[in-house]
């Protein structure tokens, strides 16, 4: 595959672990603000779970690995990383997640 073809596969990896997220926030908004800390906290989503820490390998997609940091302020970032020929590339979302009342 080209470098092109695999940013579009990242972007839509990314706006997956997005709506999942979303989905964990309007599940318990309170559960979901505690995931977080004031520097950020950092879970690997290749299964779409809470698994602390950074990825260890590139198991989505076989080429893939996508992490989240996110903040007690909602502030949060999606970030899916690939190797390339001996280069990482990366393609990062950003959003902040508020509670709706």
């Amino acid at each position: 595959m080209k470098i092109q073809e695999h940013k579009i596969l990242a972007t839509r990896y990314a706006e997956e672990g997005i709506e999942w997220i979303n989905q964990e926030k309007e599940d318990d908004w309170t559960v979901f603000i505690a995931h977080g800390s004031a520097g950020g906290t950092t879970y690997c989503l290749n299964s779409l779970s809470w698994t602390s820490g950074s990825c260890g390998d590139y198991s989505l997609g076989t080429i893939f690995k996508r992490e989240l940091v996110i903040k007690n302020s909602g502030d949060a970032v999606i970030t899916v990383y690939w190797q390339d020929m001996g280069t990482v590339l990366s393609v990062p979302i950003k959003t902040v997640f508020k509670l709706l009342e």
